[in-house]
């Protein structure tokens, strides 16, 4: 098990597409079919499922938003926040991102970056930025599966757990 002393997160296995459980590639597709949402361009389309007691599940997807100080500029609204914002307001009727925790501890987010290359696997590397992964920290959320690649070009899923 490796563990980043800056990270909140162990990595906790690898594995092949081949070992990918039915229940992952499930929730996979769901973040998959939702990065079509994004109004990035197609290397930028990521999609993110949140997993509840491995049962209910909400999901997200990056999008551009305006700012209300730099209106001609726009910010990113990762899926993973997206993702996180939709579980709250569905479960909890509000928005309210700092007062909010999963106690269940038996949360999961699946992250998946779509590529639009067929030269390439349709995943690509959607590990979450740092300021994401603190984020998910925060709330509490149990494990971090994302898409990868491995050094022989082959997609992975990367699974971390918390600490």
């Amino acid at each position: 098990m490796k563990n980043n002393n800056m990270s909140k997160y162990y990595h906790l296995k690898t594995e092949s597409q081949q070992e990918w459980s039915k229940r992952d590639l499930f929730f996979l597709d769901k973040s998959f079919i939702n990065a079509f949402f994004s109004d990035f361009n197609s290397s930028l389309k990521l999609g993110a499922c949140i997993v509840v007691n491995k049962k209910k599940y909400y999901t997200g997807y990056n999008q551009k938003c305006r700012t209300q100080i730099f209106k001609s500029k726009y910010l990113s609204l990762h899926a993973e926040i997206h993702a996180l914002s939709n579980f709250i307001k569905n479960e909890y009727g509000q928005y309210k991102l700092c007062n909010w925790s999963a106690n269940n501890n038996n949360t999961t987010i699946y992250i998946v970056r779509v590529m639009n290359n067929p030269l390439l696997p349709p995943y690509g590397i959607s590990k979450p930025c740092k300021r994401c992964e603190s984020f998910l920290y925060q709330h509490n959320i149990k494990y971090i599966k994302y898409t990868d690649v491995d050094e022989f070009g082959k997609q992975v899923l990367v699974t971390m757990q918390r600490v």
